[in-house]
Order: C-alpha cells, then sequence, then structure tokens
C-alpha cells in the first residue's frame, strides 16, 4: 500500500494541517483506508483528532496520533489497527 499527497483544504490548513496523504485511490483493493495528517505542531493533534472523530463514519475508524501527525484507519476486510498503531507510535 503507498499513501499519496491529498490537496488540504483552506479550513484544515487554518487548523493546522500542512500535509495530507491518503491510499483513498486504492483502498477497496487494500482492504483499509488510512489517512496521515501532518500538522504544524504537535498541541494541534489532540483538536484536528477530535474534529476527525466527528466527521469520519463507521464503527471501525481508529484515529491515533504521535507528535504532529494524525492517522484515520479503518478497515474494510482485515483489521491491521494494531499494527498501525505500533508503526505511528515509532514515527
Amino acid at each position: 500500500m503507498r499513501l499519496a499527497d491529498m490537496p488540504v483544504p483552506d479550513d484544515a490548513k487554518d487548523d493546522g494541517v500542512e500535509r495530507a496523504y491518503s491510499n483513498q485511490s486504492t483502498a477497496a483493493k487494500d482492504g483499509q483506508i488510512i489517512m496521515l495528517f501532518v500538522l504544524d505542531e504537535a498541541g494541534k493533534a489532540g483538536e484536528v483528532a477530535k474534529q476527525l472523530r466527528g466527521s469520519v463514519p463507521g464503527e471501525s475508524v481508529q484515529l491515533f496520533t504521535h507528535r504532529n501527525v494524525v492517522v484515520v484507519y479503518g478497515a474494510t476486510g482485515t483489521d491491521r489497527k494494531d499494527a498501525v498503531r505500533i508503526a505511528v507510535e515509532r514515527l
């Protein structure tokens, strides 16, 4: 699986999102969706995660934060949330 650049909307930039990446184009084939957001400062991760939590549907969706990174993960196939959590913690 590879993550590709996603455009960052102006309102997200105002909230501190500098870059965004996703496997959106291959999510069905991958059996999972991952969106990774890089923020301009670590102190904003909790607030951005809270905003994302309210906007991403699905019971299996997980959010992980580490320093200035927020990751949204959802499985449609094999659930690999533990591996994703460990990878985020190792950033």
